[in-house]
């Protein structure tokens, strides 16, 4: 089982922040890619901000390994203004609303 970036510790309570207010993360498993794939020299996408192990064994991940890469590339990668940031918060915006309707 793959547990290099998700294990880091993450603690049981998640927030993004969104308008300045902080929102309770819920587990989300779409893949965060933006379609733009360009690595630095640490491995990491620019983009979305994940290794490229990341990005190979994201199917085989558990939920909570998922969301742990979540918390941790909207809290590196989502936070800016730009335009990768920006799509990267409303992919998670997508994906979480998505996940209410099924239930």
């Amino acid at each position: 089982m793959y547990l290099g970036a998700a294990a880091l510790s993450v603690g049981p309570s998640h927030f993004f922040k969104t308008r300045g207010k902080p929102e309770s993360m819920e587990p989300v498993t779409k893949k965060p890619c933006i379609d733009v794939c360009e690595f630095n020299k640490k491995a990491i996408c620019k983009a979305c901000g994940r290794t490229r192990q990341e990005k190979k064994e994201w199917k085989q991940l558990l939920p909570e390994e998922k969301q742990a890469i979540w918390t941790r590339i909207l809290e590196s990668h989502g936070s800016g203004k730009g335009k990768n940031p920006k799509a990267l918060r409303e992919l998670y915006e997508k994906a979480k609303k998505k996940k209410k309707k099924k239930s």
